[in-house]
């Protein structure tokens, strides 16, 4: 049993006729796991990021951006020592309640109590830090 959950707020994702929904390319993944975080839309999130960003003067999925958005939000960042990574699909194991934002490599994505949300299934994916919510 998979606790890969498909979820794509984004408005321009496109779906086949029978209803599945098309392959990703979006490089939008930190909009798309903050809006599971907040349950808000996606040009909700969007506007968020992008707010911080000009801030920041910086764009608008830059860490520091990133780091900024979580800690507002209540966000507390944990790390794993390299000897210690764990996949996603073990993070979830472990972490079966609760709401977190995983970093992977070159990549953000959502767990909700013990699913993740996500365009693609990335579970078996080293995951290096993550931001656990309230």
């Amino acid at each position: 049993m998979s606790n890969f959950v498909f979820y794509n707020p984004n408005p321009n994702q496109k779906y086949k006729k029978d209803g599945t929904p098309m392959r990703w390319r979006g490089t939008d993944c930190t909009v798309r796991s903050l809006a599971k975080v907040l349950n808000c839309t996606w040009e909700k999130s969007f506007s968020i990021l992008c707010k911080t960003g000009l801030e920041l003067k910086m764009t608008f999925d830059d860490i520091k951006v990133l780091e900024k958005v979580y800690k507002q939000l209540g966000g507390i960042r944990y790390t794993f020592g390299r000897t210690q990574l764990q996949t996603v699909n073990q993070f979830m194991k472990s972490h079966p309640k609760g709401t977190y934002i995983v970093h992977i490599s070159r990549h953000v994505a959502c767990i909700k109590d013990g699913k993740l949300y996500d365009t693609w299934d990335c579970g078996a994916w080293k995951v290096c830090s993550y931001y656990q919510f309230a």
